[in-house]
């Protein structure tokens, strides 16, 4: 059998079958980098929760190093556009 995992409204995963929480708040704890952007997502958002910018780039960061081009994309725009880091264009370039 599958497990689904989705976005609680405290900003963790939870797992569909066990609804054990699965990143309350290591960031090495995210093991599915999907998972880990849409984490980064909300937190970035502020979709559920407050946002938090460095919680976001650590989050879209992890799940890049495992070649997720997603959380790439959206790591570099953070870099360039300065939000929650200092602007690092040629940074933000090598994410793109």
């Amino acid at each position: 059998m599958e497990t689904h995992f989705v976005a609680s409204a405290a900003g963790c995963l939870v797992s569909m079958l066990s609804a054990t929480p699965l990143l309350a708040a290591p960031v090495n704890e995210c093991h599915r980098p999907a998972d880990c952007h849409s984490l980064a997502v909300a937190c970035r958002d502020g979709k559920e929760r407050a946002i938090d910018l460095p919680r976001a780039l650590l989050l879209f960061e992890q799940s890049c190093q495992a070649h997720f081009a997603p959380a790439c994309a959206a790591a570099g725009l953070l870099y360039e556009e300065g939000r929650g880091v200092p602007a690092e264009p040629p940074r933000a370039g090598a994410l793109f």
